[in-house]
């Protein structure tokens, strides 16, 4: 669904559209540390996502954050900008 230009999905595990907010579930009987929601925040080509495990357990990776204040590591198959600081650690590769 789009909504003055931002695309809005429910449970995409495809590729979607960008800009984008994509909220994906994923209910579980067994008691693991899987994400049960993830919101997907997608502009400009990259994504930060919000994982929710459950109760107070939430965690998150951000290529946004990588890419701005992080730094820029070569590895065999390309470059991967990675973050540690206050903000936790992210990763884009």
């Amino acid at each position: 669904m789009r909504v003055c230009g931002l695309y809005f999905a429910f449970n995409a595990w495809g590729n979607c559209f960008s800009p984008a907010v994509c909220i994906n579930t994923r209910f579980s009987k067994l008691k693991s540390k899987a994400a049960k929601i993830i919101l997907t925040l997608r502009f400009g080509g990259l994504e930060t996502r919000i994982y929710w495990r459950g109760w107070f357990c939430v965690d998150w990776n951000s290529a946004h954050v990588a890419r701005k204040f992080g730094k820029v590591i070569e590895l065999d198959h390309g470059i991967c900008w990675t973050y540690k600081g206050w903000l936790g650690n992210h990763q884009d590769i």
